[in-house]
């Protein structure tokens, strides 16, 4: 008799399953920062769900599960080591952080910028593609929350740097 009701009972919960359209934002040209998002969502779309990730790194272990496309900000990667090049990293340790503030958002206002007027951000804007999530790493770019609203999907907040203590 158990068996007998096995079956459709797996069947009715299997129904019930659904995957999610998802949309991940992690601008940023650094590789730990990718890392995190590939880390979050690769494993997302390894269980079914229908992942979309603009970055400016192409992912290498694709899934071979579920559907995953990058959306490349090509040009990104480049312009941040040129950026670094003109930086000298040991002196920034000497740099007052009241100093550091306007530069972290200066820089972070221009990756926001640069990501929103990205030919294939704005390609992926004006087509009729829709997302049930929208997944955005938290680091001073509260515009980039606004792909929640313009697809009209749930906003999930990827915080890579921690809360304080």
């Amino acid at each position: 008799m158990r068996s007998w009701l096995s079956l459709p009972i797996t069947i009715l919960l299997i129904s019930g399953v659904q995957c999610a359209k998802i949309l991940a934002v992690f601008p940023m040209s650094t590789p730990s920062s990718y890392i995190l998002g590939s880390s979050l969502v690769v494993p997302l779309a390894e269980k079914g769900h229908d992942v979309t990730m603009i970055s400016p790194f192409v992912e290498k272990k694709v899934p071979k599960n579920g559907t995953y496309k990058d959306i490349v900000l090509t040009g990104f990667k480049e312009e941040h080591e040129r950026q670094m090049k003109q930086m000298n990293l040991f002196d920034m340790g000497e740099v007052n952080v009241l100093l550091l503030a306007p530069f972290m958002s200066k820089m972070t206002i221009e990756v926001t910028e640069r990501t929103l007027s990205h030919p294939n951000v704005q390609k992926l804007i004006h087509s009729d593609e829709h997302f049930d999530v929208v997944i955005v790493e938290q680091f001073m770019n509260e515009a980039l929350k606004g792909f929640a609203a313009h697809f009209n999907a749930s906003l999930v907040v990827f915080n890579s740097v921690g809360a304080n203590s």
